[in-house]
């Protein structure tokens, strides 16, 4: 196993090829894997405001080495077996079986593997993904455990189903709703360790109830806590408050509803717990930066691209 303070070494005279350059946007690699899958998403899936391109799994041997520099999507990898040193921000971390690394997009990194490593990785991108990653309060490290790693697979093997099936407009929106769900989960795992007990019941409370009129006090004292002890845990855990989390959720399940098309801005209002369409409507645009009906728009119309 490898030593922290000896992995910075491990990035010193590679000489790698550059293979990409567009503008400040570069990317480097000597190439030493076998690429086991690669799925590419079709031109339909450009109507997204939220979209996976690309899913590959791949065996790398030693010496495999990729740099990217101000790629233009976010990169989020599984480590099946095998070790990736990661270097990124001027530091650098050790992936591990069952560990998740999360590389933001117009950033500079690089992945070597010091030991043969099998691991999966999937390319997120859309108009609304930096107002989103902007919300993630969990995943600032570019590189943490995903606790039951069989949970974060399931996202990995369902884009691996889906995405030869992205010319279909079902699919595609089936896709951005996933990456929804896996951007949700890594901003919030839900076997994160260390939630009090009492925490944890009120969050699978706001998730089951989020379309319900919601008053803090009531949800405080369901638990037998005061208001100011569920603000204090749910920043001290979350770095949010107990409202800010509520509006994260009722907003990520607007914006799914919007994209299946099958509901009107006021019934989604309604919905995700707001009675008044008017309000809904200048949460949502807060939140996202554009209103509902351009959420849709965008989405759903043969003509958009991006």
């Amino acid at each position: 196993m490898l030593k922290f303070d000896s992995l910075q070494t491990l990035f010193s005279d590679l000489n790698p090829k550059c293979y990409y350059s567009s503008g400040r946007t570069r990317y480097y690699q000597r190439e030493r894997h076998d690429i086991l899958r690669w799925r590419q998403s079709s031109e339909e899936m450009e109507k997204m405001l939220l979209r996976c391109t690309l899913y590959c799994r791949t065996r790398s041997w030693v010496g495999d080495y990729h740099r990217r520099e101000y790629p233009p999507f976010l990169n989020i990898g599984l480590i099946h077996s095998g070790e990736t040193a990661i270097r990124s921000g001027g530091r650098c971390y050790l992936a591990k079986p069952g560990d998740l690394f999360f590389l933001a997009p117009e950033t500079k990194y690089e992945l070597l593997t010091p030991r043969s490593c099998e691991r999966s990785a999937l390319l997120i991108s859309g108009p609304v993904l930096e107002s989103i990653l902007r919300e993630g309060e969990g995943t600032r490290s570019p590189v943490f455990s995903a606790g039951d790693a069989a949970v974060a697979e399931r996202w990995f093997e369902r884009m691996n189903v889906l995405l030869p099936e992205s010319f279909r407009l079902p699919v595609c929106r089936e896709i951005s709703g996933l990456c929804f769900e896996l951007l949700q989960y890594l901003s919030c795992p839900a076997q994160k360790p260390a939630l009090p007990a009492i925490l944890q019941n009120v969050l699978e409370k706001l998730r089951q109830d989020y379309g319900k009129s919601m008053e803090m006090k009531s949800l405080a004292d369901s638990s037998g806590i005061s208001v100011s002890t569920l603000t204090r845990l749910f920043k001290q855990h979350l770095g949010k408050t107990p409202h800010q989390y509520l509006i994260g959720l009722r907003m990520r399940q607007a914006a799914r509803l919007l994209e299946q098309n099958s509901f009107s801005v006021k019934e989604i209002a309604g919905l995700v717990g707001y009675g008044n369409a008017l309000n809904f409507s200048t949460e949502f645009r807060k939140f996202f930066g554009r209103s509902p009906r351009s959420w849709r728009t965008a989405g759903s119309s043969p003509t958009s691209r991006r």
